[in-house]
């Protein structure tokens, strides 16, 4: 029997990677010919199992339909992923898990035994539906759905923080008011933080343009009459409604 060396995506610890040889049957039809002094099968409506004896000695696992379908082998918590028809050397008496990803949108998934100095073989239902069959939910193959935009986020405290600093060092209005400039060309604010700052302004006209140089960086605005409270004349909190188009 001809075999080809088959490049397989390892998702895995490299270790069962490692040892795994891969081989791919060229040609199925020979493969299924084949055949040992002693042997053995089952089936059922969705899969057939065969077990020959290996005439090197080798303890090997084949899956050989649905050709061209998807299939993880997983060794514990270890997986390998291989494309039909596949075969590798397996453990001797060891289990593993297959999963078969059929064209029809079905999976199939079962443990299998990899009999010492045996040569499995397995071949899968490759249409219809079986018992044995898993659907999953949704379409074969179908992408998750994408996660709904992030918004922008406020400025975190430790650097809320470090503004304030920034602004209290400042001993005119102007230069106050530039360095929040500065922060909100960058940063967004909740309504809190943008309270705290107006409340770092001796002014009421200075008060008021802190709302008007953060408005567009605020990510709370449905909490936005919360900085009425920050301003001690109607005029000044007339101005602010009309910043903020309340």
């Amino acid at each position: 029997m001809r075999r080809l060396a088959l490049a397989a995506v390892l998702i895995a610890v490299p270790a069962f990677a490692q040892g795994i040889k891969l081989e791919m049957n060229v040609n199925t039809s020979e493969s299924r010919a084949e055949s040992r002094a002693e042997s053995s099968s089952f089936s059922n409506e969705a899969y057939k199992l065969s077990y020959d004896s290996s005439s090197d000695g080798r303890t090997l696992m084949k899956v050989l339909e649905p050709e061209g379908a998807r299939c993880d082998v997983w060794d514990g918590n270890r997986k390998a992923t291989f494309e039909v028809p596949f075969s590798f050397d397996a453990a001797p008496d060891r289990f593993y898990k297959f999963v078969v990803y059929l064209p029809n949108g079905q999976v199939f998934e079962k443990k299998l035994e990899a009999k010492a100095r045996q040569v499995g073989k397995l071949y899968v239902q490759g249409g219809g539906s079986a018992t044995v069959m898993v659907r999953v939910d949704g379409p074969a193959h179908a992408p998750p759905p994408p996660p709904p935009p992030a918004g922008p986020v406020p400025m975190g405290e430790g650097d809320f923080s470090a503004l304030v600093g920034a602004v209290q060092a400042e001993d005119f209005s102007g230069e106050k008011l530039d360095v929040i400039r500065t922060a909100s060309s960058r940063a967004y604010f909740t309504v809190d933080q943008v309270g705290r700052l107006v409340d770092l302004m001796d002014f009421g006209n200075d008060k008021v343009q802190v709302v008007e140089i953060t408005r567009a960086k605020i990510v709370d605005r449905q909490n936005a009459f919360q900085l009425y409270q920050h301003f001690e004349f109607a005029g000044e909190k007339q101005q602010v409604k009309r910043l903020l188009g309340n």
